[in-house]
């Protein structure tokens, strides 16, 4: 689904795994409670998107741009956030690893993450979010 058009939509509840959203504009999208994992949302525009209690499981939003967005309450477990913009983003509740991927410097706990340790080691460090094993 490149280059998708989604603005504003309602895809409360909605699954989304394993959807390819490269570059897809979901600006003000409603995304709460979807279940999104392994979904790539590289370079995508989620601006004011909503991912509120969403399961962001080995998502991938590299690249995205994510101003105003809000993950508060979502599964964040193993997620990648390299080389995208936090700084107005709110995560309050969010939890999330320590294999999920941020931007270098960004302190998810500050933005109101919170840390849970995963027990088991299931994803190498140096694969992409959307390949498999």
């Amino acid at each position: 689904m490149p280059s998708t058009d989604f603005y504003s939509a309602a895809l409360v509840l909605t699954n989304l795994s394993e959807a390819n959203l490269m570059y897809a504009y979901l600006m003000n999208a409603k995304l709460h409670g979807a279940i999104l994992r392994h979904t790539i949302f590289q370079g995508a525009n989620l601006k004011e998107a909503i991912l509120y209690k969403a399961d962001c499981f080995r998502a991938d939003f590299r690249e995205a741009e994510l101003s105003g967005a809000i993950f508060d309450g979502a599964d964040l477990h193993y997620a990648c956030f390299w080389d995208t913009d936090l700084s107005q983003v709110s995560f309050i509740g969010a939890i999330y690893n320590q294999y999920t991927r941020w931007l270098n410097g960004f302190n998810p706990e500050s933005a109101g993450a919170i840390f849970h340790e995963a027990k088991e080691h299931q994803v190498e460090l140096n694969e992409s979010p959307g390949e498999s094993q």
